[in-house]
C-alpha cells in the first residue's frame, strides 16, 4: 500500500457539489502533495525558461541597443486607433508604460491573445490594428519589456537587454490577463508541456508525487487521479508567499529572476 493518501477524487457522474470532500478535508489532502516554493526562486534551477529566452535572442539578433534610463526618467508608450485617436501611457507605480498600454488594449478587448503553434499571437479588432505605427514607445524598451513584448507578439520599438532600477527586487507589475494559464504556458514555456510540467512539479509539489497536466482540458492529475482545475490551481496563492501572489504571478517572478541572471546589458 502506498504511503501517500489518494488524491482528491474527481466528481462522479450525477454527483453534486455537496457530495464532494469538504473544503477543510480537501485542503488537508492538498497539503500532502504540495510544498512551499522557494522565495526568492533560484534562477539557476529554472532552465525551463531557456527556450523562450533564446527564442527572443534569435529573433532580435544583433539589433539590441543600449538602455540608459535615469531614475527620474519615465517612458511613454502611445497606441493609435483606426479612427486616428491616440492614447499615451506613462510608466506609473513601477508598471512600465508598455504594460499599461497592453493592459488597456486587453481589458477593453481591442486586442486578444491566442495560442498559435508554439507562439502566442496578438490579434487586433475592428477598432485597432496591431502594427508598429500603432504601438510606439519613445525610449528603448528595458530588457523585461523587450522579451515580453516579443514573446506576446506586440510590435517592438528599440529592444535592449537593459536592467531597470527595480529589477533587482523583481518589481515589475504586469496585466492580470498575462497570468491566465494558457498565456503563461504559451509565453514562458513556448507550449512545451514537458518544460511546463517540470517547472510546476519542482516548485509546487513534493518530489515523490507524479504530476501530469492537460492544458487544453484545464486539469491537473496527481498519482493518476484528478487533483485540481489548472486555472484554479494557478490563481490560488502560492503557499508560503505573500497573500497577493498567485502561483501564476510566482511563475512570472521566477521568469523575471531568470532574466536578471541572463540579461546582458552590454549586448
Amino acid at each position: 500500500m502506498s504511503d501517500n493518501p489518494d488524491p482528491v477524487p474527481s466528481k462522479r457522474e450525477n454527483e453534486t457539489d455537496s457530495e464532494q470532500p469538504p473544503k477543510r478535508q480537501r485542503v488537508l489532502r492538498e497539503k500532502t502533495f504540495l510544498k512551499n516554493p522557494a522565495s526568492p526562486p533560484n534562477a539557476v534551477e529554472d532552465a525551463e525558461f531557456s527556450r523562450c529566452f533564446e527564442k527572443v535572442e534569435n529573433k532580435i539578433g544583433k539589433n539590441f541597443k543600449p538602455y540608459d534610463m535615469k531614475s527620474a526618467q519615465s517612458a511613454q508608450t502611445s497606441i493609435k486607433y483606426k479612427k486616428g485617436d491616440v492614447i499615451k501611457f506613462q510608466t506609473r507605480a513601477q508598471k512600465h508604460s508598455e504594460m499599461c498600454a497592453i493592459e488597456h488594449l486587453i481589458a477593453n478587448k481591442h486586442v486578444t491573445l491566442t495560442l498559435s503553434g508554439s507562439d502566442v499571437t496578438v490579434n487586433g479588432s475592428e477598432v485597432y490594428t496591431v502594427d508598429p505605427a500603432n504601438f510606439e514607445t519613445e525610449q528603448p524598451h528595458c530588457g523585461y519589456c523587450t522579451f515580453i513584448l516579443c514573446l506576446l507578439g506586440f510590435p517592438l520599438g528599440t529592444p535592449s537587454q537593459g536592467k531597470f532600477n527595480q529589477s533587482i527586487n523583481l518589481s515589475y507589475p504586469i496585466p492580470k490577463e498575462l497570468c491566465e494559464p494558457n498565456i503563461v504556458y504559451g509565453t514562458l514555456f513556448c507550449k512545451d508541456l514537458t518544460l511546463f510540467v517540470s517547472f510546476i512539479k519542482r516548485h509546487f509539489f513534493n518530489n515523490d508525487v507524479d504530476v501530469n497536466i492537460d492544458v487544453t482540458g484545464n486539469n491537473i492529475t496527481v498519482n493518476g487521479a484528478d487533483f485540481r482545475k489548472l486555472d484554479d490551481f494557478l490563481k490560488d496563492h502560492a503557499t508560503g508567499q505573500s497573500a497577493t501572489t498567485s502561483r501564476s504571478y510566482f511563475i512570472w517572478k521566477c521568469f523575471f529572476n531568470y532574466l536578471n541572471a541572463r540579461l546582458n546589458p552590454e549586448k
